[in-house]
Parts: structure tokens; C-alpha cells; sequence
């Protein structure tokens, strides 16, 4: 396989850091697309395994503990819940469930449908 077309690197010094508009939304952001969906705060409980999992290798840089026990863990993030996003979260199966908001709940829930519909 061979590349055609040579990639050439960004400088930082094409960006300003100040920006805030570009700061907040690559903050924000998750994953490698971007979507003008808003950002929300996002309470996830998880596993005690996948707890761990997620302990080791954050979800995103707003990720926090919010309650932890010996069956299990509340976690937090504050990001725009891009297509990326929800399909991260479905490599969990059954080792997740999602406490807010409802939005995400419900992405879930219809990617589930889909995929059950798909497959019967």
C-alpha cells in the first residue's frame, strides 16, 4: 500500500492557544470528529471491573469519581456527546449504564434497537 499525497504537520505557532472558541471546543470535543451538538454533563455507573479499566485509561480529561464502592463506580464528564462518544460507551455492553442526561440514555437505547433489528 502506498501513500500518494505527503502529510504535512501543523506548527503550533499556526494556532492561537487564546482562541477560545477553537480551546473550548477541542476541550469539549470527543473523539476525532466534530459536531455542533452541545456539550453535557454526562453521570455514567459502571462495574467494578470497567471502573478499573477507566481508572487506567480515562474516557476524556473531564472524567471524575463521583461515588466508589466495592461493586461499583460513579463516574462524571462534561463533553459534547459526539457519534464517537456513544460508540465507546457500547464497547461497555452491560458493565455501564447511564444516570444523566436522558439524551444519552436514549442514543443508546436506539443504537441497541438498531442493532437488534438488524440482527434478527
Amino acid at each position: 500500500l502506498a501513500f500518494t499525497q505527503e502529510i504535512t504537520p501543523i506548527e503550533e505557532s499556526q494556532f492561537d492557544a487564546k482562541d477560545e472558541p477553537i480551546q473550548e471546543l477541542l476541550v469539549e470535543n470527543y473523539g476525532g470528529t466534530l459536531e455542533n451538538i452541545p456539550t453535557e454533563e454526562i453521570t455514567f455507573k459502571t462495574s467494578a471491573d470497567t471502573a478499573r479499566q477507566l481508572s487506567r485509561f480515562p474516557l476524556h480529561p473531564s472524567q471524575r469519581v463521583l461515588e466508589e464502592k466495592p461493586t461499583h463506580t460513579i463516574f462524571y464528564l462534561n463533553l459534547k456527546p459526539t457519534t464517537d462518544f456513544i460508540r465507546d460507551l457500547m464497547a461497555f455492553g452491560n458493565t455501564i449504564e447511564i444516570i444523566t442526561p436522558e439524551v444519552i440514555k436514549e442514543k443508546l437505547i436506539n443504537e441497541a434497537r438498531k442493532i437488534i433489528k438488524k440482527n434478527q
